[in-house]
């Protein structure tokens, strides 16, 4: 029997990590069983990249009733699924998903479960106590997870950062803007805002008021996260920045871009393997790798950013270090999935 490997996608970065990974083992004859959810561009980015995928369950929500409610009976959902294909699942592999490390064990089916996230609890206490394996970046400490009760010797920690995955041999389009009907020439800033239907955000909205100082002088382009997000954006903005209704090419409008000004996490770690310039304005307790990376000046943190600061950033005053990206976290990932042995 040839390998088959299931994969449970919650958000869409999760689709760009796993996708070159995908890519290559199916040369090798590695099939695949995706399940998703509809959240934050996840089943866009699916068919973007042309994978096949299975809809279980969706989102619900940042009350914390509904997400335990959505923790079991998204997880119950996926069990009643991989029970169908048991026989035929080598193993399962997720970023983030407790419903996978779940659905997992109830199944009887050998999980590995990873994350750049060291502060939620809420998704961390579930999936280390169901996964056979937890992998995270060597940046942060196993003790981080032992004391959200991992065991530590269900730990391994992979090199680098995670974007570095799907980044590390990146090759970008300097035409990627003109396709998309972007034509400026103001200092392109991409601005991406907070997760707002995560419970992890308590302040939405606070971009705002720097996004009508910058869009003056400059092209910004906002990416927002969901539609009722595009529409309070459009609401205020109208024609006046770029808000695109469909999915884009996240990593090639950060490659054409001056800079990028998150309040989130992902983008703002592929400006920096990219070697772009990136504000984060993340306004909640920050994980390990992104204090690492502020420490060490590959990225610029400020909550509040005034266009000042924003100008001298885009004009090169405020300066930052250059990251060296490297293929050795893909590597650690491929040689992960293609090893696994099923005890």
């Amino acid at each position: 029997m040839s390998k088959k490997i299931w994969i449970d996608m919650t958000t869409g970065p999760h689709v760009l990590f796993f996708e070159p990974l995908i890519k290559t083992l199916k040369k090798e004859g590695v099939e695949f069983l995706i399940t998703a959810r509809p959240y934050q561009q996840t089943i866009e980015l699916l068919e973007q990249k042309k994978l096949n995928y299975k809809i279980i369950g969706k989102h619900y929500g940042k009350h914390k009733l509904r997400k335990a409610f959505g923790l079991f009976f998204r997880s119950f959902l996926l069990w009643k699924e991989i029970m169908k294909q048991k026989n035929q699942t080598s193993f399962s592999i997720t970023h983030d998903s407790p419903y996978c490390s779940i659905a997992s064990n109830l199944a009887r089916i050998y999980n590995l479960w990873t994350t750049d996230n060291d502060k939620a609890p809420y998704t961390i206490i579930p999936s280390v106590k169901f996964a056979n394996k937890i992998i995270i970046p060597d940046i942060v400490a196993k003790e981080s997870f032992v004391k959200m009760g991992a065991k530590e010797a269900k730990i391994i920690r992979y090199p680098g950062l995670k974007e570095e995955v799907y980044l590390w041999d990146f090759k970008p389009n300097k035409r990627y803007l003109e396709e998309i009907g972007v034509e400026t020439d103001k200092p392109v800033i991409l601005v991406r805002p907070e997760a707002s239907k995560a419970l992890y955000v308590k302040e939405t909205d606070f971009l705002i008021p720097i996004i009508k100082t910058l869009k003056e002088d400059n092209f910004v382009i906002l990416i927002p996260r969901s539609l009722d997000q595009m529409f309070v954006y459009k609401k205020i903005f109208g024609d006046s920045i770029f808000i695109p209704t469909e999915v884009l090419d996240g990593p090639n409008v950060i490659a054409n871009s001056s800079l990028v000004i998150s309040a989130g996490g992902t983008m703002n770690r592929e400006a920096v393997v990219m070697g772009k310039k990136v504000i984060s304005t993340f306004r909640e307790e920050l994980l390990t790798v992104d204090k690492w990376l502020i420490e060490n000046e590959f990225m610029l943190y400020n909550p509040k950013p005034s266009k000042e600061f924003v100008d001298d950033v885009v004009n090169g005053e405020i300066k930052t270090r250059t990251y060296a990206r490297s293929s050795k976290a893909f590597k650690f990932f491929l040689d992960l999935m293609r090893g696994v042995e099923i005890n």
